[in-house]
Formats: C-alpha cells, structure tokens, sequence
C-alpha cells in the first residue's frame, strides 16, 4: 500500500467540509440579503452583494471556502440567487454549490 487511497480518501472528506461550509456560509448571505430587504425604502434586493456592505449588514463580500466571492445573481424584484463556484471557481458548472 502506497498510501494514495488513504490521501484520496481525506482530499474527497476535505472537499465534502469545503461543500457543507459553503452551503452553511450561503444561507447566512441569503439572511443577510433578506435583511437588506426588510430594511430598505422602498423595498428592493441589493444589486449586488457589495450593497451588503455599502448598508453595514456586511463588513465585506463573503467568500466561499475556495476563495471565490460568492455569485448573486437578482432575478426579479423579489427574487434571487446565491451560489459558491465550487472547487473549480467557475459559475455555472457541475461544482457548484447550491442550496435546493
């Protein structure tokens, strides 16, 4: 035994943490949204999760656990989506990190 599947074994438990810490960090950002939306005059979602700041319910643009800053992306008036790029720091592929 050359120790390959054990190190293999802790790189997929490593990115699992890395998968349930980003959708835990993504449900304080949707929190963190929806109090810019209770707050604001007239009611409206941030343009951007730099709004986030800008309003002091963020004290900067959260970033997942692979260093990537979080997608947000405002459907509608009422309506948003948040996700992590995953291990590949690309939007919009099979990595990524979403909340059902």
């Amino acid at each position: 035994p050359d120790g390959t599947g054990h190190l293999r074994s802790l790189k997929s438990d490593i990115e699992r943490a890395h998968t349930q810490q980003a959708e835990l960090q993504i449900r304080a950002v949707q929190n963190k949204v929806d109090q810019y939306y209770l707050h604001s005059t007239p009611k409206g979602l941030p343009e951007s999760l730099l709004d986030l700041v800008t309003a002091n319910i963020a004290a900067q643009i959260p970033v997942d656990p692979w260093g990537t800053p979080y997608v947000y992306r405002k459907k509608s008036a009422t309506d948003y989506d948040i996700f992590s790029a995953g291990p590949d720091k690309q939007p919009d592929t099979l990595d990524d990190v979403r909340l059902e």
